[in-house]
């Protein structure tokens, strides 16, 4: 059973703070920093909350984090909503008091009223009001596309201290999915990877295309086989090449396999994947190189219709991804 259950006795105290009625869950680490900026410029008060140990099973990782606002809006999840509610409270709490708080919740927890079903536990840190000017740097390294290592004593306010040692964390870029191709399929792939949390690239042939996805709030444009540059395909960047021209894809791949995307995906039979290696390594490519090309795309297949396609490819992508936070 998923739901976690939380069980109040008679002697604690009812919950002092209404809990904040659409919080945005999310797992990714800039979306969560950018929030807290934001929550800076237009409150008096903040928190950072960091889960800086887990024992046992659990349902979220070392390292993830979770902003909270001094209304008690928050964006961020730690748990399947078996913390959240108390989470903000203690750290409305913090915040009031402007003291960093050291919570255990599960197993050998004194929070004898939550109870996580998993049988673990989690060790969390708040912060209020954390450093601007590490904020400022972390969000500038993820947004370049830069991973960056948080040593929790970088983030404290300058009156408080740390007796105890905490790890110190690693964060990666969000994943990105850059795509190029024509037709139904790299649509339908755009509007899930979108609506999973991927940041998306387009690449399209059609003026036409590119501004009807422009419009959807993706980010889209045009490109031909000759202009099509793979540099920017870095190691936290899935490429998939979707075109019934096959032709068209050949001087697209062979710039992406010169980029150090993590995943490269070209959408066709088991024929046209043949005729594709063969193309490539005419051009000079290595077997090696020609490895890393996925064909036919997708976990589960063949697919025929996108939305499904897409589903397996992603699937697929995520299956070779590797971890976005570490923990040193």
């Amino acid at each position: 059973m998923n739901r976690c259950q939380l069980h109040r006795v008679h002697t604690m105290k009812a919950w002092r703070f209404a809990l904040p009625m659409f919080p945005q869950i999310t797992s990714d680490p800039l979306s969560v920093l950018e929030y807290l900026t934001t929550a800076w410029a237009t409150h008096s008060s903040c928190a950072l909350v960091i889960l800086v140990e887990v024992e046992g099973p659990a349902s979220r990782s070392p390292g993830t984090l979770l902003a909270v606002r001094d209304d008690g809006e928050y964006v961020g999840s730690l748990s399947n909503g078996c913390l959240e509610s108390d989470v903000v409270s203690q750290a409305l709490e913090a915040m009031k008091a402007d003291q960093i708080r050291h919570i255990r919740y599960g197993a050998g927890s004194d929070y004898l009223d939550i109870q996580l079903p998993c049988g673990g536990a989690v060790t969390l840190l708040i912060i209020p009001n954390p450093s601007l000017s590490w904020l400022d740097k972390a969000i500038t390294c993820l947004q370049s596309r830069k991973s960056f290592t948080l040593d929790i004593r970088d983030i404290l306010p300058e009156h408080e201290d740390l007796t105890e040692p905490y790890p110190r964390i690693q964060y990666q870029p969000r994943l990105k999915l850059a795509i190029c191709g024509r037709g139904t399929e790299p649509v339908a792939l755009a509007h899930m990877a979108h609506a999973s949390g991927f940041e998306v690239e387009m690449y399209l042939p059609g003026v036409e295309e590119v501004a009807q996805l422009t419009a959807q709030g993706i980010a889209a444009q045009v490109i031909s086989p000759g202009s099509f540059d793979g540099a920017f395909l870095d190691n936290r960047t899935a490429f998939v090449a979707m075109f019934h021209d096959h032709d068209y894809e050949i001087p697209i791949l062979d710039k992406a396999l010169a980029s150090r995307a993590f995943y490269i995906g070209a959408m066709g039979s088991h024929r046209t994947h043949e005729a594709r290696l063969s193309a490539l390594l005419n051009l000079g490519h290595s077997a090696t190189d020609l490895d890393r090309i996925r064909g036919p795309i997708g976990l589960v297949g063949p697919m025929k219709d996108p939305h499904r396609l897409a589903i397996s490819v992603l699937a697929e992508i995520l299956s070779e991804e590797g971890p976005q936070i570490q923990v040193a």
